[in-house]
């Protein structure tokens, strides 16, 4: 009863003058670094201070933050912005355990069925996106250079979607896959009728990556995973994408500035002939792999993540843009631009060491289907 009525002479305060000053940096900073309960404490030692603005500004920036998940922040919201602290503190809470128990997932690898991509908890973090002037290989669409925080723990396919799993989801659903697919053969770029995942023009088994993919073939995966499982099965964003290639690392590739090989499956070099001036040549240093190579075949990274780089390019959530101009800082995909094109990330088997950087970026229209086109799927976590 005491707390009541301090906390009701306390926004009366606030009525009559400007509101109290309290610096809830600690709190969110202590939040960031995944330690809820610390920032509970020091956003309530704000709030015992007087300060419902500085509550609500803290709040609104958790639940931009956090702008996947709305469960309790809304409330919070309403909450602060009634005044309501026996309401906010319970709530806060709350939101302090949902946190802690994400945190005890990071680096667990699960399945949510026997047929279901392998996951791994990725930590919440922050890195900075795209590639400086000096990088190697480095194109102008990869800049600005900017700062992202992811802020709260997710889950990603520890491999790219396999054949065999994006098998059962056409053979399930009755989705049609296409009936052509643009592949190099005979020394040329085609669309050639009759290619498609199950016959891009090589061999391959259920255990190498889904190709002849396009965005919405890969939208429909994980729309139609979503329903089979009950939990929210997405695209990565084209931000966290990065943030999980990278592996903590701020390198250029998760293993070092090297080019791929002993690492990743692609092309070694380029002669001409290839893309108007270039050939395509295997890689003796990647095990003889002449096309796509079994997922996981090379090292993971540091997220304990395979061919993030290599073997595939992987298609996002978002649309193309051609700089990180006014590009979202909190891991969101951009849903605005030239979204009849979205992109793809990581390059592929049949690409030279420069495309095969955590920063370069692809793009292609979203009906699209290429013989080194896949996808990884990303998965938002409930407490």
């Amino acid at each position: 009863m005491l707390r009541y009525m301090v906390w009701t002479a306390v926004v009366a305060l606030m009525l009559a003058s400007p509101p109290l000053l309290a610096d809830y940096d600690a709190g969110r900073k202590a939040w960031d670094a995944g330690n809820p309960a610390q920032a509970l404490s020091e956003w309530r030692k704000a709030a015992d201070a007087g300060d419902i603005e500085g509550l609500k500004t803290a709040l609104a920036a958790g639940a931009d933050v956090n702008a996947r998940d709305g469960r309790g922040w809304t409330a919070l919201m309403h909450a602060a912005n009634k005044g309501d602290v026996l309401l906010v503190e319970p709530l806060l809470a709350a939101k302090a355990e949902e946190r802690k128990r994400l945190l005890e997932r990071v680096g667990k690898v699960f399945r949510d069925c026997g047929e279901c991509p392998e996951m791994v908890v990725v930590p919440a973090g922050s890195y900075l996106m795209g590639s400086p002037s000096t990088e190697v290989g480095r194109d102008d669409d990869e800049g600005p250079v900017h700062q992202v925080v992811i802020g709260e723990p997710f889950a990603v396919g520890v491999k790219e979607v396999t054949r065999g799993e994006y098998m059962r989801f056409v053979r399930v659903t009755g989705h049609s896959a296409g009936d052509s697919c643009w592949t190099y053969e005979d020394g040329e770029w085609k669309d050639r009728g009759g290619r498609n995942w199950e016959d891009p023009g090589f061999g391959q088994t259920d255990g190498h990556p889904a190709v002849c993919v396009n965005w919405e073939d890969a939208k429909g995966y994980v729309e139609w995973l979503s329903r089979e499982t009950g939990d929210e099965y997405r695209l990565l964003s084209e931000a966290e994408w990065e943030y999980v290639a990278r592996g903590g690392s701020g390198r250029a590739r998760y293993w070092g500035e090297d080019g791929q090989c002993g690492y990743a499956n692609g092309a070694d070099r380029a002669l001409k002939g290839r893309y108007s001036d270039w050939k395509w040549e295997v890689a003796s240093c990647n095990d003889g792999h002449v096309h796509t190579a079994p997922v996981g075949s090379f090292a993971s990274n540091g997220f304990g993540l395979y061919d993030v780089l290599g073997n595939v390019w992987e298609w996002v959530e978002d649309c193309w843009k051609e700089s990180y101009a006014g590009a979202p800082s909190d891991g969101r995909a951009w849903e605005s631009g030239n979204c009849g094109r979205r992109v793809l990330r990581g390059g592929s088997w049949d690409d030279v060491p420069w495309y095969l950087r955590s920063a370069s970026r692809g793009r292609d229209a979203t009906g699209n289907r290429y013989d080194d086109f896949g996808f990884r799927v990303a998965r938002t976590l409930t407490p």
